[in-house]
C-alpha cells in the first residue's frame, strides 16, 4: 500500500498535554512500588495513540486523509507478575507495526520498568480504518530495521511504554484462568477455488492462480473455500482475588469486520469487543478501570464475509456492533465456568529465526520495469498492477535474509507464540495442536510486519496473499517458523510422567465429524499391543509387557494376556481379568474356541481354559522355530481369514518353523508332507488351519500350514473381499496381490514380487506430525518410520467415506494415518488429498506419551486404538551408541490406554448380539463382512456354492461343502437376471436335499420385474405375479427385500418383509446438504414422505418439491412431460431427487434440468437400485449443463461399482 510520505506535526496543545504526561510517568511522582506479596499480581491500563486528522488511513490501496475520528485508537496493556517473572502483552489499535517500533518500545519498557524486552509480547489488530506504525514509503517498510523512526511512530513507542509504565504501577493481587469458546457465525475462508475457466486476471497479466482472494459472493462461479476457518476464541481472564475483574486478554481469527464512515479512524470491532466486555463486567466503571484486550488470532485468510450467502448492504458500524457485541457476550458468558488459580507461573521464549527473503524472479522483475516505465504521477490513480510493479521492486532491495522475531509466552497451561506476519489460520490451528498449552494459540502482527504468512500448500494455490509484495518471505517460511515456536513450547513445557488418562484424551485431535472415547487404562491394561473381539463381545487384549529388552536377568517373561469386558453397557470396559501370564513378548492374538491363539517370542501358541475359571489352564505350543532377535521384528499378528485360516506376519526375520506334534501336516500347494520338516519363512508369511484346536485334540482332524506370500513387519489385515494386507516401518499398507499357493502351481513362472504397494511408501510416505517426532535418521523426517498395526476399516459405525480405508499407526510420529483406498482393477492405491484441504492426520496428539500401536473393529462397528502409552517407543538396536542406556527407557510401562473412534454426534449404540448366543440364521442375519470371523469361532456355517452355465444355458449349483446339520439358513442373492433367479430357486431345493429339516429365509434386495407391476396394455403378462410365484413355491420362511418398487411386490410375495433405506437417504442428505428433497412422480409420494417421516427430526426438517409426469399410455407408458407442483420453490436451493430405481436416467436428467430453470444451486439423485444401463457418465458429465446431476447415491444392491468421481455408493 504505497502512499506519500507523510510528516507528522502535532498541534502545540496537544504536544504538550503529550509531554506533560510524558514527564509525570517518567518523573519523581510515581507510586512507590507495591510490597512484595505472593501469588499473582496483574495491572492493566489503556492509553490513547489516536493521529491527528489529516493522517492517511491505510488498509487500502490508496489511502485517503482522516477527517473524523469515530472512536479513539488505543495501545491496551496487561502486565503480569509471579513474584519472579514479569510479562506485559500489548494490543495497539493499528494496521501493523514495523518491528523498528517494537523493538525499540520494548527497549524503553526494559530501562523503565525492568521488564526483559523478550518478555514483553506487541501486536497490533490489523483495524483497517486507521493509520499504521510501519512507516512512510513501500521501500521504507520493506526494511528489516529503520535508520529513524517518523514522529507518529515515536509517539506510539512512548504511548506504549507510558501504557506498561501505568500497568506496573496498578499491580495488585490477581488470580488467573484460561479457557477458550467457539463463535464459528462470524468466520468465512476468504479463498475460493473457482470454477474451470473463471478465474480473473491478476495484477501480473495472468489467470495462473488456483485460487481467488474475496471473490464476488453469491457468484455461480464459487466451486469451495481453499481452507478451514478457526472459531475458536482463547482466554485469559485476570480477576482480583474478591472477584472484581481485572482484565481479558483474548483472541479470535476474524481479520477486520470493516464498514466504516468515510474518511473516519476507527478501531474497529476489536476496540468494540474491549469496551463491551468492560460494559458487561462492569469494570468501566471500577478504579482502576477495568481493559480488555482483543488480539489478531490466524486470520491472514479468514474475513467476516459469507460468500456463499451473501448479506444485503447496511449502514456503516451496524455489522460491525452486531458481530462485536456477539463475540463480547460469548467471551463474557465463558468467564463464570473457567477456574482461577492465584500461583500462575511465567516464562518466555524469544528467538530471532533467520530466514530466506523473497526475492523476484527475474520474469518478475522484468514484468515490474516495464510496468514501471511509464508511471502515474498521481499515487492515488495508479493501477493495481503499477501499485505490485513497485513493491516488486522493493522486494528486489530485500537483503538475502531477514532476521524473523518469534515469541512464546507460558500463562499457566496456556501457551502464546507471536509471529509478525498475517498469519493463516491452518497454522494457527497446527499450532493449537502442536503447542502442549491448554489453550495454545497464536498471536498475529506482532513484533514487526512481514507480510502475509501462508502454509506451503496455500502458497502453491496463488492468490492474493501470495503476490509478491504481499508475501515477502520464503516459500517454507511458515513450516520453519512454527516448528521453532513449538520446540520454544518444548522448552517451556514441564518434562514429567505420563499424563491421565483425561489429560490424554483432552489432547487427542481426530477428523472432524469424529470424536475419540477412553475404553480402558491403567491399571485394568498395561502395555497393550494388540486386541480383538471374541464372540461374546468381550475384548481381548495382549500386554507386551517385556518391551524392549525384557525382565532383567533371570526375572520372569512379563507378557500377559486380558479379557475385559463392558457389563453395564456404558461403553466402557471395566471388568478386567487375567487369562495368562508369564508369556515372552506377546505381541499378536486371535480368540479362538473358548481361548486363543498368541504369538510369542519364537513360537504360536494356543491358550485354553479348560475348567471354566476364566484363566488359561492348557498352554499348548503349536508351531516353533520363528525368529527371536529384536523385538520388533518377530512373528506376530495371528488374524482369522475368511477362509478359516490363520495368517501370521513374518516379522521380517523369518526362522524355520517346526510344527509342535503330527496333527500338522504342510501344505505346499502341490502336495500334502506328514513329515514335521522345519519350513523356512524367509522373506514370506505364514498360515495354518486352526480347526484341529478345541476338544479333546487327539479326536481331531489334523490341521496344514504352509508359506503365503508376504513379508509384513507388524501387522495384517483382511478387506471385505478377503484381500490381505500387511506393512512394514517405511511401508504403511501393502497388498498381497497373488498368493504363493496358486503361484507354485506353475514352476515356469517366475515374477519380480507379488506384493504392491496400495499407499506411499519409503520416502514418497508423508505424515504430519502434531508433536516434535524424533526420527533416526533427518531424511526421514515427515515420512513414515514405524508403520504398524495397519487396519481396512470394515464397521458400519464411522461415516460410510471411512469404509474400505486402510489406518496405519505411527507410534514415532503419535499418529493414526488414514489411506483412502481406491480400487483400479484387482489394485487398490491410496487416493490423494482433496485438493485444498489442510494436511492432517486421521487421529494425532502433540504428547509423546500417545503410542497407537494396533488396531481393531468391534462389534459396535467402532474403530478401537491400541496405545502403548510410553515415554520411549524406539527400541534401543535403533538408538545412537549414547542413547542406548538412557534411563527413561521403560517411562510409562505401568500405562496403557485404548481408545474408540466414534462419530460425534452418536448417542450409545445397542449392546451388539452375542454372536456365540444366536442360531445359524440369527449369524447369517446379522453378518457383516467383519463378522465373518466371529461367526466361524462360534461354529457357523457359511456357505458358499459352485456355479456354472452349461453349454445350453443352463445354470447348475452345488454345495460341494456343507455341514452334517443345521437348523436355519439363508439365501443371500443380488437377483438381476433370471440366471440369478434360477440359481436361488436351485440353492433352495440342493440346501434342502442335504440338510433334513432346515428353514429357509431368502434375501434379494432387488426384485426384478417389480415394475412390471400392472398390464399397460392388452397382452402385457402381470411379470411380478409370476416372479412371486417361482419364489413362493420355494417356501421360505421370510423374504428380505429392499425399497421395492411398489406396494404390489409385498402384497404377492409370501411372508415379505422390507428392509428400511431410510438411513441411507440421510447419508445422502448429509453428504451433499440438500435443503429439499424432490419427489419425482405420484408413484413415490408415499415412499418418501415414509423415508422422511423414518428420519424423524432430521426428516422434518427438510422441504418436499413434488413433480408430475405427464405419459403416453398408448405408447407403453412413454414420459412426454414433467411439471413442479405448486409451491415448489427451488431456487438457490440444494436439491435431492429420491427414487428407487436408475435405469438409463434420462427422466431424472430431464428433471434436472427443469429443477436448475427453476433457480435450484445443485441438483442430485439418490436411487436405491442403481441399474444404469447406459453407465453413469451421461449423467454426471451430462453434455447438458442444465441437465446434469451433481452427484449420484445409491446402493449395492444391482453391484458392487469402482470408485466413480460423483459417486457414492451405500452397502446394504
Amino acid at each position: 500500500m504505497n502512499r506519500p510520505r507523510s510528516v507528522f506535526r502535532f498541534r502545540p496543545c496537544l504536544a504538550a498535554i503529550l509531554a506533560a504526561a510524558a514527564c509525570r510517568c517518567v518523573g519523581a511522582a510515581d507510586p512507590p512500588p507495591a510490597p512484595v506479596e505472593t501469588g499473582l499480581r496483574a495491572g492493566a491500563a489503556a492509553v490513547n495513540i489516536t493521529p491527528p486528522l489529516g493522517e492517511p488511513i491505510v488498509g487500502g490501496f490508496h489511502p485517503y486523509p482522516a477527517t473524523h475520528v469515530h472512536d479513539e485508537l488505543h495501545a491496551r496493556c496487561l502486565v503480569l507478575d509471579d513474584g519472579s517473572t514479569r510479562i506485559a502483552l500489548v494490543v495497539c489499535d493499528l494496521l501493523g507495526i514495523h518491528r523498528s517500533v517494537s523493538d525499540e518500545a520494548r527497549r524503553l519498557i526494559a530501562a523503565e520498568t525492568g521488564i526483559p524486552p523478550e518478555h514483553v509480547l506487541i501486536s497490533a489488530t490489523h483495524t483497517h480504518s486507521a493509520t499504521t506504525a510501519l512507516g512512510g514509503t513501500g521501500d521504507e517498510r520493506f526494511k528489516p530495521t529503520l535508520d529513524q523512526l517518523t514522529p507518529y511512530q515515536s509517539f506510539v513507542v512512548r504511548r506504549i511504554a507510558d501504557g506498561v509504565r501505568r500497568a506496573v504501577n496498578l499491580l495488585r493481587p490477581a488470580e488467573l484462568a484460561v479457557g477458550t469458546v467457539d463463535v464459528p457465525e462470524h468466520v468465512f475462508n476468504r479463498r475460493w477455488f473457482m470454477r474451470p475457466g473463471t478465474m480473473p486476471e491478476n495484477p501480473f497479466g495472468s489467470a495462473d492462480d488456483l485460487v481467488k482472494m474475496n471473490p464476488p459472493a453469491g457468484s455461480p462461479n464459487l466451486d469451495r473455500p481453499a481452507g478451514p476457518t478457526d472459531p475458536t476464541i482463547s482466554i485469559i481472564a485476570v480477576r482480583e482475588p474478591d472477584g472484581r475483574p481485572i482484565s481479558v486478554y483474548a483472541a479470535y481469527s476474524l481479520h477486520y469486520v470493516g464498514g466504516v464512515g468515510p474518511g473516519h479512524v476507527s478501531a474497529d470491532y476489536f476496540a468494540i469487543v474491549c469496551d463491551e466486555l468492560a460494559r458487561l463486567s462492569g469494570g468501566d466503571r471500577a478504579d482502576p478501570p477495568f481493559v480488555a484486550l482483543l488480539a489478531n488470532g490466524t486470520s491472514g485468510d479468514i474475513n467476516n464475509i459469507n460468500f456463499r450467502t451473501p448479506r444485503p448492504a447496511q449502514p456503516p458500524y451496524v455489522q460491525m456492533r452486531a458481530v462485536a457485541t456477539d463475540v463480547a457476550a460469548k467471551i463474557h458468558g465463558a468467564l463464570p465456568g473457567l477456574a482461577y488459580a492465584r500461583s500462575v507461573p511465567l516464562a518466555a521464549r524469544y528467538r530471532e529465526l533467520e530466514l530466506g527473503a523473497r526475492h523476484p524472479t527475474d520474469k518478475e522483475a522484468a514484468w515490474s520495469a516495464k510496468t514501471l516505465e511509464t508511471p502515474t504521477a498521481d499515487d492515488a490513480k495508479k493501477s493495481l498492477s503499477e501499485i505490485y510493479a513497485e513493491r516488486v521492486r522493493a522486494l528486489a532491495k530485500q537483503p538475502p535474509t531477514v532476521a524473523v522475531p518469534l515469541q512464546v509466552l507460558k500463562i499457566g497451561p496456556a501457551r502464546i507464540g507471536a509471529m509478525p506476519c498475517e498469519v493463516f489460520c491452518e497454522i494457527g490451528l497446527d499450532f493449537r495442536r502442536r503447542s502442549g498449552g491448554s489453550p495454545g494459540f497464536l498471536v498475529s502482527i506482532a513484533h514487526g510486519y512481514m507480510g502475509y504468512l501462508p502454509t506451503p500448500r496455500q502458497h502453491d494455490l496463488g492468490g492474493y496473499e501470495t503476490w509478491p509484495g504481499t508475501n515477502r518471505l520464503e516459500r517454507d517460511a511458515s513450516d520453519k517458523m512454527l516448528a521453532a515456536l513449538v520446540e520454544m513450547c518444548g522448552e517451556l513445557n514441564p518434562v514429567g510422567g505420563a499424563p491421565s488418562p483425561a489429560e490424554s484424551l483432552a489432547r487427542l485431535e481426530v477428523d472432524p465429524g469424529l470424536r475419540v472415547e477412553l475404553v480402558a487404562a491403567e491399571p485394568d491394561v498395561v502395555d497393550p499391543v494388540a486386541l480383538a473381539f471374541d464372540e461374546h463381545g468381550r475384548m481381548w487384549v495382549a500386554e507386551m509387557r517385556d518391551y524392549p529388552t525384557g525382565p532383567a536377568d533371570g526375572g520372569p517373561p512379563l507378557s500377559r494376556i486380558k479379557v475385559l469386558e463392558d457389563r453395564d453397557g456404558d461403553g466402557r470396559y471395566e471388568h478386567a481379568t487375567l487369562f495368562a501370564e508369564g508369556l515372552s513378548f506377546a505381541n499378536g492374538l486371535q480368540p479362538w474356541r473358548g481361548g486363543v491363539i498368541v504369538t510369542c517370542a519364537g513360537r504360536v501358541a494356543w491358550l485354553a481354559d479348560t475348567d471354566g475359571d476364566g484363566r488359561a489352564d492348557r498352554d499348548d505350543t503349536l508351531f516353533t522355530g520363528f525368529a527371536e532377535q529384536n523385538s520388533q521384528l518377530r512373528a506376530n499378528h495371528p488374524t482369522l481369514g475368511i477362509d478359516g485360516l490363520v495368517y501370521v506376519a513374518n516379522g521380517l526375520r523369518g526362522g524355520e518353523v517346526v510344527a509342535a506334534d503330527l496333527r500338522w501336516r504342510r501344505d505346499d500347494g502341490a502336495r500334502l508332507d506328514e513329515r514335521p520338516a522345519p519350513l523356512d519363512i524367509r522373506g514370506r508369511d505364514f498360515r495354518f488351519d486352526p480347526r484341529c484346536l478345541g476338544g479333546d485334540v487327539a479326536a481331531r482332524a489334523t490341521g496344514t500350514y504352509a508359506t503365503v506370500t508376504g513379508h509384513g513387519q507388524f501387522g495384517l489385515t483382511f478387506d471385505d473381499f478377503g484381500t490381505r494386507f500387511i506393512c512394514s516401518n517405511r511401508n504403511p499398507c501393502v497388498q498381497v496381490m497373488l498368493e504363493e499357493h496358486d503361484l507354485v502351481r506353475n514352476p515356469a513362472l517366475a515374477l519380480a514380487g507379488a506384493v504392491q504397494d496400495a499407499a506411499p511408501a519409503g520416502e514418497q510416505s508423508r505424515i504430519h506430525p502434531l508433536s516434535a517426532a524424533w526420527t533416526t535418521s533427518n531424511l526421514h523426517a515427515g515420512q513414515f518410520t514405524a508403520a504398524c498395526g495397519v487396519r481396512i476399516e470394515r464397521g458400519d459405525a464411522l461415516p460410510e467415506s471411512y469404509r474400505g480405508d486402510a489406518f496405519t499407526c505411527d507410534p514415532t510420529g503419535n499418529l493414526v494415518h488414514r489411506s483412502r483406498l481406491e480400487q483400479a482393477g484387482v489394485a487398490y492405491a491410496s487416493a490423494p488429498d482433496e485438493p485444498g484441504a489442510a494436511p492432517r492426520e486421521f487421529l494425532a496428539s502433540p504428547s509423546d506419551w500417545f503410542r497407537p500401536v494396533g488396531l481393531a473393529t468391534g462389534p459396535d462397528g467402532c474403530l478401537y486404538v491400541a496405545d502403548m502409552c510410553r515415554a520411549v517407543i524406539e527400541h534401543p538396536d535403533f538408538m545412537p551408541d549414547e542413547l542406548k542406556a538412557r534411563p527413561d527407557l521403560r517411562h510409562g510401562d505401568d500405562r496403557g490406554r485404548i481408545w474408540r473412534v466414534v462419530p460425534a454426534d452418536a448417542a450409545r449404540r445397542a449392546a451388539p448380539p452375542r454372536l456365540a448366543e444366536r442360531t445359524s440364521a440369527d449369524l447369517v442375519a446379522v453378518l457383516d463382512p467383519d463378522w465373518e470371523p466371529a461367526a466361524a469361532r462360534a461354529g457357523a456355517a457359511v456357505v458358499r456354492p459352485r456355479r456354472h452355465v452349461f453349454s445350453g444355458g443352463e445354470v447348475h449349483v452345488q454345495f460341494p461343502d456343507l455341514p452334517a446339520a443345521a437348523r436355519r439358513g439363508l439365501v443371500a442373492q443380488r437377483v438381476n437376471s433370471s440366471d440369478d433367479l434360477v440359481a436361488v430357486l436351485l440353492a433352495a431345493d440342493a440346501l434342502r436335499g442335504a440338510l433334513t429339516g432346515i428353514a429357509l429365509d431368502l434375501l434379494m434386495p432387488y426384485v426384478p420385474y417389480a415394475r412390471q407391476d400392472r398390464r399397460m396394455v392388452a397382452g402385457d403378462p402381470l411379470s411380478i405375479r409370476v416372479l412371486a410365484d417361482l419364489v413362493n413355491a420355494c417356501g421360505f420362511g421370510t423374504v428380505l427385500v429392499l425399497d421395492p418398487h411398489s406396494d404390489v411386490t409385498a402384497a404377492v410375495i409370501d411372508r415379505c418383509h422390507t428392509l428400511p433405506v431410510h438411513d441411507h437417504v440421510a447419508a445422502a442428505l448429509d453428504h451433499c446438504g440438500a435443503t429439499r428433497v424432490v419427489i419425482p412422480d405420484a408413484g413415490a409420494t408415499k415412499r418418501v414422505h415414509g423415508m422422511l417421516k423414518a428420519l424423524g427430526d432430521r426428516g422434518a426438517g427438510v422441504a418436499t418439491v413434488q413433480a408430475t409426469k405427464t405419459r403416453d399410455l398408448a405408447n407403453r407408458g412413454r414420459i412426454t412431460g414433467m411439471q413442479l407442483e405448486a409451491g415448489g420453490d427451488v431456487a438457490g436451493e440444494t436439491c435431492l431427487i429420491v427414487d428407487d430405481i436408475c435405469d438409463g436416467g434420462r427422466t431424472f436428467l430431464e428433471l434436472s434440468k427443469l429443477l436448475r430453470g427453476h433457480g435450484a444451486a445443485a441438483v442430485f439423485l439418490y436411487v436405491t437400485h442403481g441399474i444404469f444401463s447406459h453407465g453413469l457418465e451421461p449423467l454426471l458429465a451430462c453434455p447438458d449443463a442444465e441437465g446434469r446431476l451433481d452427484g449420484v447415491f445409491t446402493t449395492d444392491s444391482i453391484r458392487t461399482r469402482p470408485p466413480t468421481p460423483g459417486l457414492v455408493e451405500f452397502a446394504t
